[in-house]
């Protein structure tokens, strides 16, 4: 009778090792979840989070009237690609790679550098556009300055345009005029500079985009700022 107590004794106990590992079972059904520890997360990361990798347009339109810069003398300092370091801010590098023979298109690199922000090293192709001749009367002459970039690192698309036209201070002349050495002709004096100028860019990088949000409207500023010192200080030599 004792081993038949102990032999149920037994079967009960199985029963119920058997019963607990059915509700283990049905507990870790499917593939098991790998381990995974906790760490800091890096700060692409963390962006990659709040702002997903997705394309960005950021735009900025600067308009602005230069007294006493003749639009020539503007257009010349902006195709004057090779010395923008001298004088640009931000500038570290600035070349042109190569002209076509029409002499209104040209390839040209630029290197940029923001303190703590961003680099980067991008070509551009450039289209420079004076007056057709004959231009004048009651057509304003405008001279255009149109870049697209064609390789880059860090920007999706890079564009910027240059729009110039005469902005008189009174209505004495109305015609194009033609600058001497320092700038100034007859009647130049009167004549300033109407600056339309845009700069559109296409990001997917949220470091970047979140950096441009920050920057451009100041970095576009100083750019204009810049070339109008440029025209102040240099005499024209072309």
């Amino acid at each position: 009778m004792k081993r038949s107590v102990a032999a149920i004794r037994r079967i009960h106990q199985c029963q119920r090792t058997r019963m607990d590992a059915g509700l283990l079972s049905k507990r870790c059904s499917g593939p098991s979840a790998p381990h995974r520890t906790r760490g800091i997360a890096s700060l692409p990361e963390v962006l990659a989070t709040i702002a997903p990798a997705t394309q960005r347009r950021h735009r900025h339109a600067h308009q602005a009237t230069l007294h006493g810069v003749h639009p020539q003398q503007l257009y010349w300092v902006i195709n004057d690609v090779d010395r923008y370091r001298e004088f640009l801010p931000y500038c570290r590098e600035s070349r042109v790679l190569r002209a076509a023979g029409c002499g209104t298109l040209y390839d040209a690199v630029l290197g940029v550098g923001l303190p703590g922000l961003l680099e980067e090293r991008y070509v551009s192709r450039v289209r420079a556009l004076p007056p057709p001749a004959g231009s004048g009367g009651a057509r304003v002459p405008t001279w255009t300055v149109e870049a697209k970039s064609i390789r880059s690192g860090l920007f999706d698309s890079l564009k910027s345009r240059w729009k110039l036209t005469h902005a008189y201070r009174n209505s004495r002349s109305q015609d194009t005029q033609h600058i001497s050495g320092n700038g100034a002709g007859d009647g130049t004096e009167q004549a300033s500079c109407s600056v339309d100028f845009e700069v559109e860019l296409l990001v997917s990088n949220p470091i970047v985009s979140l950096s441009l949000d920050r920057v451009l409207r100041d970095v576009a500023t100083k750019q204009v700022e810049a070339f109008e010192r440029r025209c102040r200080e240099q005499p024209v030599t072309h």
